[in-house]
């Protein structure tokens, strides 16, 4: 598993905040920032796919 978040670290996919057992990987907002999407995701968008 630390190979696996190691390399989407390396590739700017994540972001992380803490320290050893506290560390919170969180996907990087850059990314969404930069993607160039027609629409916003929200909750009930979410809920759609999912059922």
């Amino acid at each position: 598993m630390r190979t696996w978040i190691g390399t989407i670290l390396e590739k700017g996919i994540l972001t992380t905040h803490g320290i050893k057992k506290g560390t919170e990987y969180l996907l990087n907002p850059e990314l969404f920032a930069h993607a160039k999407t027609e629409y916003n995701t929200i909750v009930k968008d979410i809920r759609t796919i999912q059922v």
